[in-house]
């Protein structure tokens, strides 16, 4: 099968087109699915960090490498695809999540090495692999991709106070992304994860974080199953609803994928660890977006419109329970200059 992606390659055609088609093939027993993309024109960092989890899925569950058949039509596109590192993390020898049609060169497949400030940039996370299993290799690359912000940052002139509290909390918060998703997959071999850090031309940071573990639902599972003390105290009221098949596939408050996503999004709501809810807090206390996707549903955070209240929003999607892993997107948005500080003089 050719599975022929959209226009748009993002969260909602992601969530809402390609995973239903691939689910209706693999429920049918057929994995030998490929990818044409010559009529998509716009893609972003969520689009495309779930395209690589899903053909890794794919790969894990079967052995089969999808293969992208035709690129973009688009020079623009296939460009910035190649200037974030799709194509060098999608080919990652023993990880590769996906195969292209035709010869590429070498240097086709590397990512941009020019002076382009605040390039996108997409990393693979594997495990026991020789490529991307460092967990320092990935601190380097998210505190080189902070201190490009903090520069443009004072380039604004923003107080460097507010630069210096923003920058760190950042940093912390996407480590620690990274961190969750090696420590509690640490059983899995090979392509666990992809993420993607890129500063858009809306005064805002965007990452996108996408891996084929086990989800919040499994491991919460997992962890009351073995005992663990912090958890059975957290939510151990919890387990039957967890362990619940009635409500798995039904559009519920007490779906069991959408109780794990609240509730490990309050695991550590009261400690000092930057866990996803002092992400949640940091994000919105700037006005950005945060929104995680695991089972078959999403759940959004933001402020609503008087920026008074936090909002939450979800969406259930039947077809997407079986993939599995956790999936964020994070919309972070930059400090301003105050009023009285526009030119950042302390």
């Amino acid at each position: 099968m050719v599975l022929e992606i959209p226009n748009r390659l993002n969260g909602n055609s992601f969530y809402g087109e390609i995973l239903p088609s691939i689910y209706n093939r693999i429920i049918q027993g057929d994995y030998l699915i490929d990818f044409d993309m010559h009529r998509t024109e716009l893609a972003n960092p969520e689009g495309l960090v779930n395209l690589l989890a899903a053909a890794a899925m794919i790969r894990r569950k079967s052995g089969y490498i999808p293969q992208i058949i035709y690129l973009p039509e688009k020079p623009n596109l296939v460009e910035y695809m190649r200037k974030s590192g799709f194509f060098r993390w999608a080919t990652v020898p023993g990880c590769e999540s996906l195969k292209f049609n035709g010869f590429m060169d070498a240097d086709f497949f590397d990512e941009f090495r020019g002076n382009n400030y605040f390039r996108p940039q997409l990393y693979g996370l594997f495990t026991h692999s020789s490529e991307g299993t460092t967990f320092n290799r990935h601190i380097r690359h998210v505190e080189d991709f902070v201190l490009e912000i903090a520069d443009s940052l004072a380039e604004d002139e923003v107080a460097s106070p507010e630069i210096s509290r923003y920058c760190r909390t950042l940093s912390l918060s996407l480590i620690q992304v990274i961190k969750n998703s090696l420590e509690h997959n640490q059983e899995y071999r090979g392509t666990l994860a992809y993420y993607m850090m890129q500063k858009t031309p809306y005064h805002t940071i965007e990452f996108a974080f996408s891996d084929i573990g086990q989800g919040f639902l499994e491991r919460m599972k997992e962890m009351l199953k073995k005992k663990d003390p912090e958890a059975v105290a957290k939510y151990g009221y919890l387990e039957s609803k967890l362990n619940s098949k009635d409500l798995l596939y039904k559009d519920h408050d007490e779906n069991p994928n959408l109780l794990a996503i609240m509730h490990a999004v309050k695991y550590r709501e009261n400690s000092e660890i930057p866990g996803l809810h002092k992400i949640k807090e940091f994000v919105l206390k700037y006005n950005g977006r945060f929104s995680i996707h695991s089972g078959n549903y999403s759940v959004n955070y933001e402020l609503t419109k008087d920026e008074q209240a936090e909002a939450l929003i979800r969406t259930f999607y039947h077809d997407s329970s079986y993939f599995s892993g956790c999936h964020l997107k994070i919309v972070f948005s930059l400090p301003q200059p105050s009023k009285d500080n526009q030119y950042g003089v302390e």
